[in-house]
């Protein structure tokens, strides 16, 4: 950030200000308009513009971040509840599939049961 500030700095006084100068010094009617303190001024105005630009630049990643950051939370919370949401499921699969055997048992040897013995042989 420093560095960037300095960057601009430099480039406000060693291109910024002259070019100022030489528009002043080229236009005599309007000596008023361009005089070497608006030049300071109006370099001192185009550096609080990049600082600005940069200050929101930083705040919009920041944001990113945080947003990314927030997602990837998200996705890792529906993933574990995937996860769980598939063992209910397995387990009730299990279960139907084990209830179903039973009673498949259970209505045998009630059918057996009742089957005179003269039919079962």
């Amino acid at each position: 950030m420093e560095s960037q500030k300095e960057i601009i700095n430099s480039f406000n006084h060693s291109i910024w200000t002259p070019y100022i100068e030489n528009v002043v010094n080229r236009t005599s009617g309007l000596s008023g308009v361009f005089s070497p303190s608006r030049a300071e001024a109006y370099g001192n105005t185009f550096t609080n513009i990049v600082d600005n630009f940069v200050t929101a630049t930083r705040l919009a990643n920041k944001t990113i971040f945080a947003n990314a950051e927030l997602i990837n939370t998200s996705l890792q919370q529906t993933r574990n509840n995937v996860r769980e949401f598939s063992k209910i499921g397995v387990n009730a699969a299990k279960n139907i599939h084990q209830t179903t055997n039973e009673f498949a048992t259970i209505g045998l040897s009630a059918v057996q049961s009742s089957v005179p013995l003269s039919r079962r042989q």
